[in-house]
């Protein structure tokens, strides 16, 4: 499912990992631009030493003219949770070898 026929709207790895120091790490795009239509997805994968009492933590800064989506998965063949029309402002948590998956839908020709 990862698909951006504009890759220049696109400017990340389709895999991220966050830090495993339990520092934040931030990935903002400014400078992209999609095209009407454009679907982009990012797999944030949970650290692979996680245990029961580790939690990962997403938060949707700021989102403009873009649709997000965002599933809770070991894959995406098995989904546990999706969350549509996501908000900037929102926080996401995850546990044990849960990932979560990033889908973005271009509603303009402008960034997002």
């Amino acid at each position: 499912m990862y698909l951006c026929p504009n890759e220049i709207g696109c400017q990340f790895e389709r895999n991220i990992a966050p830090p495993r120091s339990g520092e934040s790490k931030v990935f903002e795009m400014l400078t992209g631009r999609f095209v009407l239509g454009d679907v982009c997805s990012f797999k944030v994968a949970s650290p692979i030493t996680d245990d029961l009492n580790d939690h990962m933590f997403i938060r949707i800064e700021y989102l403009n003219n873009v649709k997000l989506s965002l599933l809770k998965a070991k894959d995406l063949n098995d989904p546990k949770t999706k969350y549509t029309n996501v908000k900037a402002g929102q926080m996401f948590s995850a546990t044990q070898n849960i990932n979560f998956f990033v889908i973005l839908e271009g509603l303009s020709h402008a960034r997002g």
